[in-house]
This record gives C-alpha cells, structure tokens and sequence, in this order.
C-alpha cells in the first residue's frame, strides 16, 4: 500500500485549492434580521439597450387604440405606444 496514495472520491474538485478558507470569519457583530419590507419602493425608470442579435420573434404588435408594440429588455416586459411615442 502506497501512503501517499490519494482516493478520488469527490470529482475533480476533490483535491483544489481553496485559499479563501482561511481567510473568511463571521461577523463579530452581525446586524439584527429584520423581517419587516422596506418602506422605500423602487420604481424603473428606464431600461438601456436591446439585445436582439440572438433572439427570435420577440416583438409583438398590438393592434388596438392605441397602437402599440410590445418586446423585452433584460427580464422587463416594454409596452412602446407608437403614436403617443411613450413607454408604458
């Protein structure tokens, strides 16, 4: 028996290096959890660019008064009505 022989019993990442172990403690103060929601509110106002190099049918037209079309940007659904030229 080799005594240097090690077991591979946990995928590649059994034997890695992990220099973070030694250098990450608990706070010695934590902050009191709060279970209440926060009293400000967030509001978007607006959301930049568009990707749609690698998307497909994506853009809906809404045919109604008014007119408008609908696409997604990030994880934010944009309603863009065309004849008021505003963003709902």
């Amino acid at each position: 028996d080799d005594p240097f022989a090690v077991e591979a019993t946990a995928g590649e990442e059994f034997m890695a290096v992990k220099p973070y172990k030694g250098q990450i403690f608990p706070p010695t103060s934590p902050p009191e959890f709060k279970a209440a929601e926060p009293e400000d509110v967030l509001k978007l106002e607006w959301v930049y660019g568009y990707r749609g190099h690698d998307a497909r049918n994506n853009l809906f037209y809404l045919n109604g008064d008014p007119m408008a079309c609908v696409y997604h940007a990030a994880s934010v659904v944009i309603v863009y009505y065309i004849d008021d030229k505003q963003h709902l």
